[in-house]
């Protein structure tokens, strides 16, 4: 039987194609199941969130020293690492060591309906993986207006869903200056920015939906018996 293959990213539409496959490969955009309309834009909290787990490939240690060095310029700033994994406690002596207990939450895993309020008023999303296959929580964030910030990495397709300066920034490296500097610029970016990140959330929400996903697949799968007769 032919191979055809389906992707959610460039990025590993180009490895599979690296790796040898010479068979057909779709881009399949999507896979966001939430509500179709940006939620109702609340003012953002100088709040920096992290949501996920706390494995070696999310770099959440990277958090607690752009949190400590954002707040020299911004010294509101808090910042809310949600999640668990076997980081944590590295987590949790770093925001002791930088004298941020009380200012960094370090909650866990916690209720659904705590991530999205969280996520609905944060500044920013900040995701410092160096490995993501996707990135989903990107497009959550934005179906509030809240913006993200990602790091470039050869294994991070998460920076596809960033378009610069529109619904987030990408940076270099996990350095606390560059993650810090990207904070500090949605700070002043201000409502403005969490307009065009809702902008771009209507825009895209359609193309990134799981439904234009599997509408794709159904509809390769449909031609493809015609297309080999």
């Amino acid at each position: 039987m032919p191979q055809h293959a389906f992707c959610f990213s460039r990025l590993y539409a180009q490895r599979l194609r690296e790796e040898g496959l010479r068979g057909e490969i779709t881009l399949l955009a999507g896979i966001y199941q939430g509500p179709s309309s940006p939620e109702p834009m609340r003012a953002a909290e100088p709040l920096v969130l992290f949501a996920g787990r706390h494995i070696p490939e999310k770099q959440v240690p990277s958090i607690p020293p752009a949190v400590a060095l954002a707040r020299r310029r911004l010294p509101e700033l808090y910042g809310a690492i949600l999640g668990d994994g076997p980081e944590r406690t590295l987590v949790a002596r770093q925001i002791a060591e930088l004298d941020l207990e009380g200012v960094i939450d370090l909650p866990g895993f916690v209720e659904t309906e705590a991530v999205e309020d969280l996520m609905s008023r944060a500044l920013c999303l900040l995701l410092p993986s160096r490995r993501e296959g996707y990135g989903l929580v990107v497009i959550e964030a934005a179906a509030r207006g809240t913006p993200s910030v990602v790091v470039a990495g050869s294994d991070n397709a998460a920076v596809e869903l960033v378009s610069e300066g529109e619904n987030g920034y990408v940076v270099p490296s996990t350095d606390p200056e560059a993650l810090a500097d990207a904070i500090l610029r949605i700070h002043e970016a201000g409502p403005e920015l969490r307009r065009r990140t809702a902008a771009w959330f209507a825009r895209n929400v359609d193309r990134l939906s799981l439904e234009h996903s599997l509408q794709i697949v159904h509809d390769v799968y449909e031609a493809e018996p015609s297309a080999r007769s």
